[in-house]
């Protein structure tokens, strides 16, 4: 029951042995090389481990867009959003790709949302802040990029960007 599920961390899901640990290091080598292709296969046979599953499909995410899989990358971190809704790095992720696929509307969504779980995530500000201002809402974007200045002091682009607005 619920009391057994938080025994252990993030819903009952075991810590991921010291074998799996090494499987993930040695595909995040891959991608850190832009050995896209070996990475995903790499990413794949990791991705039965639940207690790093999410991990697993952001990372595969971010590799099969890198080599222009679109669909299945916005497969992988749909599927990360949906399996894991308390954690805000799924959605940011997604934001991430939204705004490389030129999917702006979509990515303000994905950030607005963000922002209101990960409260203290500078950078999801610092974006917010910018597309907002891309996007002619102002106000909205003085807002977010003085939240995002309250937790980075000093970030330039981001003074510069709020002086526009």
């Amino acid at each position: 029951p619920d009391s057994d599920d938080r025994a252990t961390p993030k819903r009952g899901r075991r810590a991921p042995t010291a074998a799996e640990l090494k499987m993930l290091a040695e595909a995040t080598s891959f991608e850190r090389a832009k050995n896209y292709p070996q990475a995903i296969r790499a990413f794949t046979n990791l991705e039965a481990i639940r207690s790093l599953r999410m991990a697993i499909l952001l990372k595969r995410a971010l590799c099969l867009a890198a080599i222009g899989m679109k669909f299945d990358a916005e497969k992988d971190v749909n599927q990360a959003v949906a399996e894991f809704p308390e954690e805000g790095e799924p959605v940011f992720t997604r934001a991430l790709l939204l705004v490389q696929w030129g999917r702006l509307p979509a990515a303000v969504e994905d950030l607005a949302l963000f922002t209101e779980v990960s409260r203290d995530h500078a950078e999801g500000w610092m974006l917010y802040g910018s597309l907002l201002h891309r996007q002619g809402d102002l106000a909205d974007a003085v807002d977010a990029l003085s939240h995002g200045l309250k937790l980075r002091p000093g970030d330039m682009a981001a003074l510069a960007l709020r002086g526009n607005a």
